[in-house]
């Protein structure tokens, strides 16, 4: 008998087992046994640790693009005398024939720029109104929170006629930085296309910010919708990696809270008046990461969440940053990391949630 849907990750579906559950693979106890074809990883955690994690498709070769960022993994997630962790992200792209993996990765997207530099890698789609359609671009990258080569490289974006590359920076007069304005962050920035061709941003204070072409001004108009929020106001400074997208004619975000280790799920039909949607859109205190066998995962944090939309138009996978300890634990060229997983998601159940929250709301 179905479960009653009543919250968001009640929508998480079982993952199929790509290739084998196995013990003997790196990570800590708690983790359990893991298929390491799932996602995109290093498997003898002897290279890299890899993080963010949003998929696109290609419509030609019907291959799964999976972007992420990654940094030598013997500095650890923090960094250490043998490397800088995160702080040299590089950003990648990995390439499989299946939606869930495994994923084998292209390597850098841009190596002649900045080193390769990009963190918080975050890919979309360019609306056919834009200009730059018009030109046959058909994919930007948007990367922030980059600490290698500092504010040259946050904030930027580089434009793609294919998912394959090559990649280049925007030519926006702003040196591909995204043109916010002085006052409004560059952190966490998510960008997705509206139903009216234009583009919706959001960044991690929450700032809601609009434009017409992806090179053009962006207009902030809505300030930290976290703060509208009673149940999300005391926690404006644990909010993090809010993923923006609309689906349905329906503007939906998941935002983590880091410290909770607690995720929300807010909608809105205007972009500027957001409902806080009940319950968790995801904890890894839950045993939601599991395998239609019922084995189930334990990671320390998921953190990055995305989503993956079908051509059909449906949710049909989540992506997560997965860390199978605290992030001050992982030393670096020890058993532990970080790597990207690929969950099922269910859109009818998420549209049996929305429709009776909103018969419930009147």
């Amino acid at each position: 008998m179905e479960m009653p849907v009543k919250q968001f990750m009640d929508c998480i579906e079982a993952m199929p087992v790509v290739e084998k559950l196995d013990n003997n693979c790196w990570g800590a106890p708690m983790t359990g046994p893991r298929d390491q074809g799932n996602g995109l990883e290093d498997r003898t955690m002897s290279k890299y640790s890899y993080w963010d994690g949003k998929i696109l498709k290609d419509p030609d070769n019907r291959k799964y693009y999976l972007f992420a960022s990654c940094w030598d993994q013997k500095g650890g997630h923090w960094g250490n005398d043998l490397g800088p962790g995160w702080r040299g992200s590089q950003a990648v792209c990995a390439v499989s024939s299946n939606l869930f993996g495994p994923y084998t990765d292209q390597k850098v997207l841009w190596p002649d720029w900045c080193e390769g530099a990009g963190h918080n890698v975050f890919p979309f789609l360019i609306s056919p109104q834009d200009p730059l359609y018009k030109a046959g671009i058909r994919y930007a990258v948007c990367v922030s929170d980059v600490v290698r080569h500092g504010e040259e490289a946050n904030g930027t974006i580089h434009i793609a006629e294919h998912l394959d590359g090559p990649w280049r920076l925007l030519d926006n007069g702003n040196g591909g930085r995204l043109r916010f304005g002085d006052d409004i962050s560059l952190s966490n920035v998510s960008i997705a296309v509206k139903k009216d061709g234009g583009y919706i941003a959001i960044n991690r204070r929450g700032d809601i910010l609009f434009s017409d072409s992806l090179a053009g001004e962006w207009d902030c108009r809505q300030r930290c919708i976290w703060a509208l929020d009673p149940a999300l106001k005391d926690r404006i400074r644990y909010l993090e990696d809010g993923v923006i997208w609309e689906n349905g004619g329906l503007l939906q975000i998941v935002v983590n809270d880091f410290n909770a280790r607690r995720a929300y799920y807010l909608t809105s039909q205007d972009g500027l008046v957001w409902a806080l949607r009940p319950g968790c859109a995801y904890t890894p205190t839950e045993d939601f990461i599991r395998y239609q066998n019922g084995c189930v995962n334990h990671w320390a944090k998921l953190e990055r969440p995305s989503i993956y939309i079908d051509e059909q138009g449906r949710i049909s996978a989540m992506t997560f940053a997965a860390i199978d300890v605290q992030k001050e634990d992982d030393l670096g060229n020890d058993e532990h990391g970080s790597k990207v997983i690929v969950v099922p998601f269910s859109d009818e159940k998420l549209r049996v949630f929305l429709g009776s929250e909103d018969n419930t709301q009147g």
